[in-house]
Parts: structure tokens; C-alpha cells; sequence
């Protein structure tokens, strides 16, 4: 594992370095936000090499509307309800293969609920995209507008340390 960590932490700073490099001429070309692409990449994977808490995107079709997604969440200990509007025009899309609900709005905007089950605890809120990077995970792979997995998490761990000291001690488990 050594030499994997080494060669990604090699590889980062290069790219670091090279973006940096343009960024102080506000040449924010093509390669620049390539770069980017790649840097939030390697974060990702030396993070994982290092057995950090990362986050890693998850292939969620529903994502969320960038302007204004209103999320909402009802829970009750065992379900949570997670509702919002999503990107309009997604390419995955299609009518046909989902249930919808025309409720004559005159609106365009369509819904998602999500339902998890077995839901011991949820965070809402946080850091907005004007402030994301000063989000723990930011440097270890978390982006905008997107979902996400952690791995390694703090605050499973957290919890799971809490409920050790009961008798049938519950064992989180993340889903």
C-alpha cells in the first residue's frame, strides 16, 4: 500500500501544481478544469488508499435540482422520507417507466421521494456550494450536486461508539 499512497500523493501534487500554474494566469482553459477533474479523482482514490473517510459518488439517477431543490424529510425512527425536486430534462429519465402523479400545478416541476428504511439517524442541511470546500470531505473526494457514499465514516463510528455501552448493543451498519 506504501507505494500506491506514494505514487498518488506524487501524482496530486503535479497535477496541483499545474493547475495552480494556471490559475495564477486566469488561464482557465480545458486543461484547467480537466485538471480539477483529475485532482478531485486521485483526493478520492489516495484517500481510500489511506483508509480515510471518503466520500464516493454513487450512479444516483434522481439527482436533485441545482436552482432550488426544497428537500424535505419526514422520519420516524424506522423510515425516513427524503422528498425534493429534481434536475429537469435527466437523461435517464422516462415517464413510462415511472409512476407520476399529474396534479394539474401548471407547474414543470417534478418530485422525487426516496424512502429508506431502517434509517437510525440523518443530518440535514450544511454546507451550500459557496462554501463546500470548507466541508471535511471536501479534499477527500465529496463534490456538488451529487450522491454520495462515505466510506469510513466518522460519524457511523461515532454512533456505533455511543450505542457500545448498551446491554444489546446495537451495531450500525451503513446502508
Amino acid at each position: 500500500m506504501g507505494a500506491k499512497v506514494h505514487e498518488l500523493e506524487k501524482r496530486l501534487e503535479e497535477i496541483k501544481y499545474r493547475a495552480n500554474e494556471l490559475g495564477k494566469k486566469c488561464n482557465f482553459t480545458e486543461e484547467f478544469y480537466a485538471l480539477s477533474a483529475d485532482k478531485r479523482i486521485l483526493q478520492r482514490e489516495l484517500s481510500l488508499a489511506k483508509g480515510l473517510e471518503t466520500a464516493v459518488k454513487l450512479d444516483y439517477p434522481y439527482l436533485w435540482s441545482a436552482g432550488a431543490p426544497l428537500p424535505h424529510i419526514v422520519s420516524n425512527g424506522y423510515k425516513t422520507f427524503l422528498i425534493y425536486y429534481i434536475q429537469e430534462n435527466h437523461p435517464k429519465w422516462s415517464a413510462q417507466e415511472h409512476d407520476i402523479a399529474d396534479l394539474n400545478t401548471g407547474h414543470d416541476d417534478i418530485t422525487a421521494l426516496v424512502k429508506f428504511t431502517r434509517c437510525y439517524s440523518y443530518k440535514f442541511g450544511g454546507a451550500n456550494d459557496e462554501a463546500l470546500h470548507g466541508h471535511p470531505l471536501f479534499e477527500h473526494g465529496l463534490g456538488a450536486y451529487e450522491a454520495y457514499y462515505v466510506v469510513n465514516s466518522l460519524w457511523i463510528k461515532a454512533e456505533s461508539k455511543i450505542n457500545s455501552v448498551h446491554h444489546c448493543s446495537l451495531i450500525i451498519i451503513p446502508c
